[in-house]
C-alpha cells in the first residue's frame, strides 16, 4: 500500500510540473558585449561579439537546458590594433578557434549553469539572467557573465603568471552581457 501511495503521488508531482517550451535565439536581434579590464587604472576596452546560433528551453520559470554558439571572428572593437590582437593568438585565437560554445544544464530559477568552450577549452560556469515575456511568445534573456579568462588558457599580460608588467597587466576577468531575443518553436512543447 505504501509503494502505491509514493507511486501516486509522484506521478502527480510529475503531472504537476510546468510545461517546457524549446526557444530559437534570434541572431539578428540579441546583442552581446564584453568588457575587459587593465590591473592597474581605469581602462577597459568595451566591444561586441556576434550570436551565431542558440535554442534553449524554459519551464516558465527555469531554464532546462540549451546550446548556443557565439561567433568569434565578428568580435569588434572600435580600435582596429586592438582588436587584430584580441582575435589573434594571444587572447581568442579565432583562426583556429572561431566559436565559443555554451551548453547549458537545467538551472535553478534566476541562474544560467552550464559548460562554456573557449578556445578548445570547456570549463563549467554559472551566472544570474532575467527572463521576460514579450509579445508574441517571444522571451528576452539578460544578464553579465564575469569570466577568467586564464581558466580557458588566455594567459596574455596577466599578473597570475607574468612578475612585473607594471601598468600593462591585464586583469584575468572580463565580463560578457547579453540580450537574447528568442521565438518559442511551435511545434515543440514538453511536459
Amino acid at each position: 500500500m505504501k509503494i502505491l501511495l509514493i507511486m501516486l503521488l509522484a506521478t502527480a508531482a510529475l503531472a504537476f510540473r510546468p510545461a517546457t517550451t524549446a526557444y530559437t535565439a534570434r541572431p539578428a536581434d540579441s546583442r552581446l558585449s564584453w568588457t575587459g579590464h587593465a590591473e592597474v587604472g581605469s581602462y577597459a576596452p568595451t566591444g561586441t561579439v556576434a550570436l551565431r546560433n542558440g535554442r534553449f528551453e524554459y519551464d516558465g520559470t527555469r531554464l532546462r537546458g540549451g546550446h548556443f554558439v557565439v561567433d568569434l571572428t565578428a568580435l569588434r572593437h572600435d580600435n582596429a590594433q586592438l582588436q587584430e590582437h584580441l582575435r589573434g593568438a594571444d587572447f581568442f585565437d579565432v583562426a583556429r578557434f572561431p566559436t565559443a560554445e555554451l551548453r547549458l544544464l537545467p538551472s535553478p530559477a534566476g541562474q544560467a549553469r552550464g559548460q562554456l568552450t573557449i578556445r578548445g577549452v570547456a570549463q563549467p560556469v554559472s551566472f544570474p539572467v532575467r527572463i521576460s515575456r514579450l509579445p508574441g511568445g517571444q522571451l528576452r534573456v539578460q544578464g553579465t557573465a564575469t569570466l577568467d579568462r586564464t581558466r580557458f588558457g588566455i594567459r596574455y599580460n596577466s599578473a597570475s603568471f607574468f612578475a612585473g608588467l607594471g601598468d600593462q597587466a591585464i586583469r584575468n576577468d572580463f565580463q560578457l552581457t547579453f540580450d537574447v531575443l528568442a521565438a518559442a518553436d511551435a511545434s515543440v512543447v514538453k511536459k
